[in-house]
């Protein structure tokens, strides 16, 4: 049998415990009380939990993540424009680069002889070596040039075309002979004149079409490859008879010239004057001096340039190119100062994807924004991986925007890849809002921002 407890009745009132045992009881019941203290405490102190807030650092982590196909999506934009500029140089390769065209001018070579003298053992006086010198008299008074220039499509690699030309371009100048009186050789030396050459540089001579010919003085003298001028060899040269000092002659030449995408002329005389025409309706003009008239219509563009020796430093760059050799050459020796006209669009389809992508963080946040209002005000509590669904559906955009536009023109393929993007995510938030009305309004406002972005890419760069 179980031993019965003694009974409660067995300590009586007035019966007193032992010492040891009151103190602990009463150590016991301040720890107690000291616990549901720190207890209330801790219950005061506890931060409530704010479930909007940690959404809303979760919706912020997408908009950092999404950046990542963004980057992926404008690497993908820049091979694309490398890719391009592989196509117009396999072109250039096999057709005509772009093409400088400097105006013709005249080299009268002079070689300046003497004689050294030594004395040998004997007291003999003996000439023992004959030594010479060569010059060249570079001259070129006025120059006109009219370029007519008429721009094909026709070059294609792959899917990328690559614009060429061909022009026909006529020379009329006049030139003063110099009295070769006035030059004069020192003591004890004498001067040999070699043949006066006109010299035609061309950058790259594959793109002439036929026989060019300089037209003088009632002749016609035939053009000769190179321009005998060892740093500025690309060209043509025609040896012209040798004139009487200080006349002053006319000269023509009409030259049949094919390139690539870039026409340029350097001014060489005293006075040039170029004057341009093509149906091209989207000119861009640089170099070294920019047009000081210009008209562009939907017809096409003319231009001219008119370009003195006083403001130009042409002809010092040929005097410097003419007594440079290969081992003093500096890097840009035969190069000369030219005005440009590039026969492209000044603004192409990879820049308009780049400059529509650059806003794609930014549209990615408002769609967010817009759409976490929606979920809070109406209280969807949509998940976050609905939000990273939209995300993506943004990022298509540009990848469709950029495959598009390399197939057609770049305002169809935006309409077409916004049209695509705005229908697929209205769809998806109508199911997210559960109300196709709402949906519809979201839907709205994404098309009204995207008609607002066009004007980051409609605007074209200036001609100059």
């Amino acid at each position: 049998m179980r031993r019965s407890d003694p009974p409660r009745a067995a300590l009586s009132a007035g019966d007193s415990l032992h010492p040891s045992f009151t103190r602990a009881s009463a150590a016991f019941t301040r720890e107690r009380d000291d616990l549901d203290s720190l207890r209330s405490e801790t219950r005061v102190l506890k931060v409530p939990r704010n479930p909007l807030l940690s959404k809303a650092v979760v919706i912020g982590v997408l908009v950092v993540l999404m950046l990542i196909p963004l980057g992926m999506i404008e690497g993908l934009i820049a091979e694309r424009a490398a890719r391009r500029m592989e196509a117009v140089a396999s072109v250039q390769a096999s057709f005509a680069g772009s093409q400088t065209l400097a105006l013709p001018f005249f080299i009268w070579p002079y070689v300046e002889h003497w004689s050294e003298q030594s004395i040998d053992t004997n007291n003999r006086v003996r000439v023992t070596q004959v030594s010479e010198t060569k010059h060249l008299l570079i001259f070129a008074d006025q120059t006109q040039a009219a370029a007519d220039v008429v721009v094909h499509n026709d070059r294609y690699r792959g899917i990328h075309r690559v614009r060429t030309f061909e022009s026909t371009i006529t020379v009329d100048g006049q030139v003063t002979w110099p009295d070769r009186a006035t030059i004069k050789p020192a003591a004890d030396r004498r001067i040999v004149w070699g043949e006066p050459r006109l010299v035609l540089p061309i950058s790259d001579v594959r793109g002439l079409r036929g026989s060019p010919s300089l037209a003088s003085q009632g002749d016609t003298i035939k053009f000769r490859e190179g321009t005998q001028m060892q740093m500025l060899s690309a060209g043509l040269h025609a040896v012209v008879p040798t004139p009487a000092d200080g006349i002053t002659a006319r000269y023509s030449i009409t030259v049949h010239l094919a390139g690539t995408e870039r026409l340029a002329f350097a001014p060489t005389a005293q006075a040039s004057m170029v004057k341009v025409r093509s149906a091209w309706t989207d000119p861009h003009f640089g170099g070294s001096y920019l047009p000081s008239e210009r008209t562009v219509t939907a017809a096409g563009f003319s231009a001219a340039w008119s370009v003195s020796a006083l403001a130009s430093d042409v002809q010092q760059q040929i005097r410097t190119i003419a007594s440079a050799t290969p081992a003093d050459r500096p890097p840009r020796a035969s190069r000369l100062d030219a005005f440009e006209i590039d026969f492209i669009e000044a603004v192409n389809t990879y820049l308009l994807a780049e400059r529509s992508t650059k806003h794609g963080a930014l549209i990615i946040v408002l769609v967010f924004a817009a759409l976490f209002l929606f979920d809070t005000l109406r209280s969807l509590n949509a998940h976050p991986v609905q939000y990273g669904f939209v995300g993506l559906a943004l990022v298509i955009f540009f990848l469709l925007l950029l495959s598009l536009s390399e197939h057609i023109a770049f305002g169809l393929a935006y309409l077409a890849a916004a049209s695509v993007c705005i229908l697929l995510i209205t769809y998806y938030v109508s199911h997210v809002l559960a109300d196709r009305s709402r949906a519809l309004g979201f839907g709205s406002g994404l098309a009204l921002m995207y008609a607002r972005f066009t004007r980051s890419w409609s605007r074209k760069g200036p001609r100059y």
